[in-house]
């Protein structure tokens, strides 16, 4: 492996070697950029105009609500609610502080919760 290291730096400059990273990181960029795909905002996932048959698969990324030092039951929220801590995922909570001034501990628990939209059939 060390002999093919040494035998592609020795066939190009550097400034070739950096072109040619620069431009396979880029491509690989505007590959990820062009297929973008839905983000989870405000605790709400819109897929009301994405084709789940077609597409590409869905990352469960983005803002989700989060209620620390809560577990609770899909039927208990309470929906159009203002206030409601928003974390990012995928993150760690450890240091974050939510808007009450609270700085989340290392260990505890904590309900997230995401809100799904799909197009009616």
């Amino acid at each position: 492996m060390k002999w093919v290291v040494l035998c592609f730096r020795d066939r190009f400059s550097k400034m070739q070697l950096m072109r040619f990273w620069s431009l396979l990181i880029t491509f690989f960029f505007f590959l990820e950029v062009s297929g973008t795909r839905p983000v989870a905002i405000n605790g709400v996932l819109d897929l009301r105009d994405y084709n789940l048959n077609e597409d590409k698969p869905i990352l469960l990324k983005g803002e989700w609500e989060f209620h620390w030092n809560e577990l609770k039951e899909p039927g208990s929220f309470v929906n159009g609610v203002s206030g409601i801590p928003i974390i990012n995922v995928p993150t760690a909570w450890t240091n974050k502080v939510l808007p009450d001034g609270t700085q989340l501990p290392g260990t505890g628990f904590a309900t997230y919760r995401l809100r799904v939209l799909l197009a009616k059939k």
